[in-house]
């Protein structure tokens, strides 16, 4: 973000949305890799949609009235394609969930044998 200073206008309205949205989206990719789970990991491409959508709405600031209604448009449907791929994601992905049990004996360690002889 430091390099954004020199730049102007919705230039720098735009390199400092993009430096925002890396660092939340490096962060949410950090927590899912520390914290390996499908909530992490759901929540890291969620950030990362909302993400590119804040960065495509920062760049049709920039666009005449009509151009701005169309980029806008496509940003809004990106996103809701996005987001549509992360929910089938979703629900190819999403482990059974059940109470854990353990059978007769499963999971248990082996008994040591006792190789002494019995009188």
């Amino acid at each position: 973000m430091d390099y954004c200073h020199v730049l102007e206008g919705n230039t720098r309205d735009v390199c400092a949305v993009e430096a925002e949205s890396k660092r939340k989206v490096d962060l949410a990719n950090l927590e899912a890799a520390f914290r390996p789970s499908f909530e992490s990991t759901q929540a890291a491409a969620a950030t990362t949609v909302d993400a590119t959508y804040a960065v495509a709405l920062k760049r049709c600031n920039d666009k005449s009235a009509a151009d701005k209604a169309a980029c806008l448009g496509e940003a809004q449907s990106e996103r809701r394609i996005a987001r549509a791929n992360a929910v089938i994601l979703e629900d190819n992905v999403q482990p059974a969930r059940g109470p854990r049990t353990r059978s007769s004996g499963a999971g248990k360690p082996p008994k040591r044998a006792d190789h002494r002889q019995k009188p």
